[in-house]
């Protein structure tokens, strides 16, 4: 992004909101996220709350459509940027990020792709390159930060230590374009790109300590009146926080794909248009391999699927490179199946609705090495939580609600020793067509967003 010398930096200062450009093809607003970075306990807020970026909206989604001349722009859900809080909100001095009470939603949050996977890789890559440097920037120094190497020393071990690319190339073709298509759109190396997918698997290599490893997830099957409803908050460590991305893929065949993600990686979690929706969890206490199909690849694998059966036949048949639990929803029933180096195990427990975070229910095939192979107590104690909401939820709105919850917590705020967060929150009900709605950001502070397939 430039910086916008207009008239409508002018408005945007004075309304502290953003505002569309008269011929409605810029926005500029006053960042908050962009700028918290720079962020420390004790600085002066005014030296950057009111710094004016624009953004050219014919580079960005559909979702980036232009309001009327002289209008203001607001987030879906009508909110407006708020300003930050109070200095004692930011929870300790070297805190890299700042979490205001209110979030707001980037104009281009939703960005549509289409065609090949190559194709679709490219538009990715130049829609989002802006971001997606951003992203590998922040990335780049916590990797060096955390292993004690350049980030590109790092990168180069990761890749020499695994084999992942053949089973990429064997089980997803198309999705190994895909990341190639990114690289090449974002103009940065096809290494690069390709270990910044590999998170779970560059979690294991780097053996990184003090991760939370906090997802917590729910599967309802199809009730009176709507589809079965799969809802997650994706807890990521806060560097990621800043490169949210709803990424909206249509393939050649017109099917399409919804899926919350950063910018630069192929998906988190999402659904597809045929109504077939994935949640997933870490468990790092599974065993692992070097030589198995990385997570964000198993992912999109399966919302190539058309059904539960087609899922479920997909799990079973690849080799898997991390412990991972998938949520998986289709034709109004959910299952449950927990994967790693040893195979896939229903984990469901066969009795309809189910809940989970991150230890294994179901799975032994266990890591002897690993420190908590029953759990730890935080992981416990938001499946406690779950278990306790889960026999009242009948819709996506209540699990919008539940996932907001700071009880548990099952929203999770940065910590001290664990600079994890809430990267972003889905809720999707399987019905037909689907209907999803994402909180890009924690969601007891963010705005949601319907984010369903179009197709």
């Amino acid at each position: 992004m430039n910086a916008d010398t207009t008239d409508q930096r002018r408005l945007a200062t004075e309304s502290e909101q953003p505002a569309w450009s008269a011929d409605g093809r810029r926005i500029v607003f006053a960042s908050a996220r962009d700028h918290a970075a720079r962020i420390r306990v004790g600085e002066d807020e005014s030296s950057w709350i009111r710094q004016i970026y624009g953004t050219r909206t014919d580079r960005a989604a559909a979702a980036c459509r232009p309001l009327p001349a002289g209008t203001t722009a607001r987030p879906p859900g009508g909110r407006a940027a708020s300003r930050p809080g109070s200095p004692a909100e930011r929870e300790g001095e070297g805190r890299r990020r700042y979490h205001p009470a209110e979030m707001a939603v980037a104009p281009d949050l939703i960005v549509d792709v289409s065609g090949s996977g190559r194709e679709r890789g490219r538009a990715h890559g130049e829609l989002l390159r802006d971001r997606i440097g951003e992203s590998l920037e922040r990335w780049d120094a916590e990797v060096a930060e955390r292993m004690g190497i350049p980030a590109a020393d790092h990168v180069s071990g990761l890749l020499g230590a695994t084999r992942f690319l053949p089973a990429i190339g064997a089980a997803t073709p198309d999705l190994l374009e895909e990341v190639r298509g990114i690289a090449e759109g974002a103009a940065v190396s096809f290494e690069r790109i390709l270990a910044f997918n590999l998170m779970d698997e560059e979690w294991w290599y780097s053996q990184a300590r003090g991760h939370r490893h906090a997802c917590s997830l729910v599967a309802i099957p199809a009730g009176e009146g709507r589809g079965a409803i799969l809802a997650q908050n994706m807890d990521l460590p806060e560097v990621m926080d800043g490169g949210q991305t709803v990424l909206r893929s249509t393939a050649p065949d017109g099917s399409q794909t919804v899926v919350l993600t950063a910018a630069g990686m192929i998906g988190l979690t999402g659904c597809s248009s045929d109504g077939l929706g994935v949640c997933v969890n870490t468990l790092s206490m599974l065993n692992r391999s070097p030589e198995g199909l990385p997570v964000a690849f198993v992912l999109r694998g399966l919302l190539e699927r058309r059904s539960l059966a087609g899922a479920e036949a997909f799990l079973r048949a690849v080799p898997h490179a991390s412990g991972q639990h998938y949520a998986v929803a289709s034709d109004g029933d959910v299952a449950g199946f927990e994967c790693s180096a040893g195979g896939t195990v229903a984990s469901d427990g066969g009795q309809g609705r189910f809940w989970h975070t991150n230890h294994p229910l179901a799975s032994r095939d266990l890591d002897p090495a690993d420190d908590d192979p029953a759990g730890t107590a935080d992981s416990r104690g938001r499946l406690a939580r779950l278990a306790e909401a889960g026999p009242d939820l009948e819709s996506a709105a209540d699990c919008e609600q539940l996932l907001a919850d700071k009880r548990a917590p099952l929203c999770v705020a940065p910590e001290a020793e664990h600079n994890w967060l809430t990267f972003g929150s889905i809720a999707m009900e399987l019905s037909s067509p689907p209907s999803v709605r994402i909180a890009p950001g924690p969601p007891d502070r963010t705005p949601w967003i319907d984010a369903s397939p179009t197709a």
